[in-house]
């Protein structure tokens, strides 16, 4: 999904497909992904730590 969002912004830059031409592009997009995708888990650690009435929680 992310790749489809990339090419409706930037377009295709490589030829048929949407690619980095350097090696900061890709830190830069690692870097992103990794403080969107760290607060989603946060989220549901505290609701497993303060939910602990709900059962099918521990099993995640």
């Amino acid at each position: 999904m992310l790749y489809l969002v990339a090419v409706q912004i930037w377009g295709l830059n490589q030829g048929n497909y949407y690619g980095f031409d350097n090696l900061a592009g890709i830190w830069m997009w690692a870097a992103i992904l990794s403080a969107m995708l760290h607060f989603p888990p946060r989220w549901f650690t505290q609701v497993k730590q303060r939910r602990r009435d709900i059962a099918w929680l521990k099993y995640y």
